[in-house]
């Protein structure tokens, strides 16, 4: 059985029919942002949702070391039912794009790692600095103003003393990617196990901007299951600014290339620029 694990912190109706996309044929586990206004976590529980849990734990600023926790407590309770084989990581933006038979047939013994994910080596010096320039504390820590200066000044002594660190411990190397990403059990399982035996990481991964991007793509590439990674997460992603985000919120001019692609879901979707989108989707997936 496949397990869908959801961080989401707005449009309630849109997360709801997302869930409702995908709770029939499989386990649905969703964390909701605690400062979330626009979720509501009594009422999400009082529609009864079959085959769906929600949890909210983490306030999760952009950007903040919670959203890595909030995900890690979702994969601790999908590992938890020992029905789950197969589990993806998506956000409340994301619409499921491909007819469930598909998704059934493809992932029912499917052994890879799906995720994006570059060699340190790769990155411009601008992304390498999310872990070679240290912060205090995350933002999904605290994320008081002070804590924001101090972190900043903290910077700038690490820039005028030359500090610079060239990995994340206990690693020789970094990878990075983003956290949207499909896996086999037994990945999951030996990802939390590692952070678990290996607290440093965690540890090293409260002072680093971003942390999320770099969990599951550095204890894959730095172990044996480096074999089973295919570099592409299957979810189709416009990464230029358009509709007032980047990556753009997609409407209905990208609704060929996102039926025409491999990928099983579509992300950033908004409920009323992506609305002509949505429909044409729940179309094409219904057959008509």
């Amino acid at each position: 059985m496949q397990a869908f694990l959801i961080t989401a912190y707005k449009n309630q109706n849109q997360l709801v029919k997302l869930i409702h996309s995908l709770n029939k044929h499989a386990l649905v586990f969703v964390h909701i942002d605690k400062k979330s206004t626009e979720l509501n976590l009594q009422e999400l529980n009082s529609l009864g949702l079959e085959n769906t849990q929600f949890i909210s734990k983490y306030n999760i600023p952009w950007g903040g070391y919670t959203h890595l926790l909030a995900i890690l407590d979702l994969f601790k309770m999908a590992l938890g039912d020992e029905r789950v084989s197969y589990i993806h990581t998506i956000s409340g933006q994301d619409i499921r794009i491909k007819p469930w038979e598909y998704i059934e047939d493809h992932f029912r013994t499917c052994e890879n790692i799906y995720m994006t994910c570059f060699d340190s080596k790769d990155l411009p010096q601008g992304i390498k600095k999310r872990y070679t320039q240290r912060i205090v504390t995350s933002r999904g820590t605290c994320i008081r103003k002070h804590i924001e200066r101090l972190n900043r000044f903290y910077q700038k002594v690490q820039n005028k003393l030359h500090i610079s660190w060239s990995t994340i411990k206990p690693f020789d190397d970094v990878y990075k990617g983003v956290i949207w990403c499909s896996m086999p059990r037994h990945a999951a399982e030996y990802a939390l196990d590692f952070s678990k035996k290996n607290p440093v990481f965690l540890r090293t991964l409260k002072h680093v901007s971003l942390p999320e991007e770099f969990f599951f793509q550095t204890i894959f590439m730095m172990s044996d299951y480096r074999q089973h990674v295919i570099k592409e997460n299957l979810r189709f992603t416009d990464w230029t600014k358009r509709n007032g985000s980047k990556p753009a919120i997609l409407d209905e001019t990208d609704f060929d290339s996102v039926i025409q692609s491999n990928c099983i879901f579509a992300r950033k979707i908004d409920e009323d620029i992506s609305n002509e989108l949505i429909k044409k989707v729940d179309a094409y997936l219904e057959g008509r």
